[in-house]
């Protein structure tokens, strides 16, 4: 045997090597992402518990004309969370546009986040009104059913899951 047949034996069996450990590493990659675990499934009600829609489930359980009582406070209310909630998007909306902007400066950002917190504290405070007013229309046992917190229990620990990765 030659030694150019030597060494292109020898080349061959690189050549072979180097190929079959890239294939070896593409498949282990490829199978390291084929088998993460799967994400956490979403929790049963939606994006997780709102506290609101927890309230008015537990509204169906009171007697027929408390119920009604209830439902007239809320519908008097909703207008007013409806606009406090156009409000509050739209500031927010705005103060993230102009944090993003060419025009951004601290002491401006730090006033219309103030404002944006105000607003915030006025639907706070109409929320407790409203708290109020339908806590008048109900006997101390239903209070305690309506405005109780307790999380579901399928809901207990449940975390959403992290961002993805940039």
């Amino acid at each position: 045997m030659s030694i150019c047949t030597k060494k292109a034996w020898l080349l061959g069996i690189i050549v072979f090597l180097s190929l079959a450990m890239n294939f070896t590493l593409a498949g282990m990659m490829l199978g390291r992402g084929m088998m993460a675990p799967p994400p956490p499934p979403p929790p049963p009600h939606g994006r997780g518990w709102d506290p609101m829609q927890s309230m008015m489930e537990r509204l169906e359980a009171l007697p027929p004309e408390e119920r009604e009582a209830v439902r007239g406070i809320l519908e008097e209310y909703r207008p007013q969370f409806d606009e406090q909630a156009k409000e509050i998007k739209a500031k927010r909306k705005e103060v993230n546009n102009f944090i993003k902007s060419e025009a951004y400066e601290r002491e401006e950002a730090q006033r219309r986040l103030i404002e944006l917190g105000s607003e915030y504290q006025d639907m706070q405070r109409l929320a407790q009104q409203m708290m109020l007013d339908l806590a008048d229309q109900l006997t101390p046992e239903e209070r305690a059913l309506v405005f109780r917190h307790d999380r579901p229990e399928a809901l207990k620990g449940h975390r959403p899951p992290p961002p993805p990765a940039r």
